[in-house]
């Protein structure tokens, strides 16, 4: 669920990016009650809105990671929380791949590689192997 907290604090992000993502964690937050409704169950803490791309560093994931653990967003009823980080790490795409007849602008992206490299980065895995447990969605109880 694309609920992402602090949005207004990503600097970095340009006025039409901060727009759009707006939209979407308004769109997110008033579908919560649907998915609730159904038992459909997601993260407690989102993060990847900010974090597409090139905006996706070692540097803030880690402050991310850093601020929920902290309590800065805190969750009343939980000892533990579940966090997602959405990326779309791959490889670009030329001529064939992609969602749909042929590539398209995502699947062409640079920004999907940059991704896979920053995931594949080992001192990365490093610092959240030592902040966090990782499991599936299948793991996680309801």
């Amino acid at each position: 669920m694309p609920i992402e907290q602090n949005l207004q604090s990503c600097s970095w992000l340009t006025e039409t990016e901060m727009t759009f993502y707006t939209s979407v964690v308004r769109d997110a937050t008033a579908s919560k009650n649907v998915f609730n409704e159904y038992g459909i169950r997601f993260a407690d803490y989102y993060a990847g809105l900010s974090l597409m791309g090139t905006n996706l560093t070692k540097e803030r994931i880690i402050q991310w990671i850093n601020q929920v653990i902290s309590g800065e967003t805190k969750l009343a009823d939980h000892t533990s929380v579940t966090c997602e980080l959405m990326v779309h790490p791959g490889y670009q795409c030329e001529d064939e791949g992609g969602c749909g007849q042929s590539p398209d602008s995502f699947s062409r992206s640079p920004a999907r590689e940059y991704e896979m490299k920053l995931m594949k980065d080992k001192s990365l895995y490093t610092l959240l192997t030592c902040k966090c447990d990782f499991t599936s969605y299948k793991n996680v109880s309801l």
